[in-house]
């Protein structure tokens, strides 16, 4: 289970925008917005990554892999 609470915090905590983490990402902000809102067990294998490292997110394995 993803975790997409924790993720918009660390958007905010860093001043992201679901437009802004898109680009970064190289997503269209509907994909991103539909991973947040709809499915988030979607995300893929890369897209963890970047939002790991853009957002300097210290334990992705709380977020990603929620139990």
């Amino acid at each position: 289970m993803v975790d997409t609470k924790m993720i918009r915090a660390q958007m905010t905590l860093h001043e992201y925008t679901i437009d802004k983490l898109a680009r970064e990402m190289g997503v269209s902000a509907k994909t991103l917005s539909t991973r947040l809102n709809i499915s988030p067990q979607k995300f893929t294998q890369e897209q963890m990554e970047k939002i790991v490292t853009t957002l300097k997110i210290k334990d992705p394995a709380n977020i990603f892999f929620k139990q």
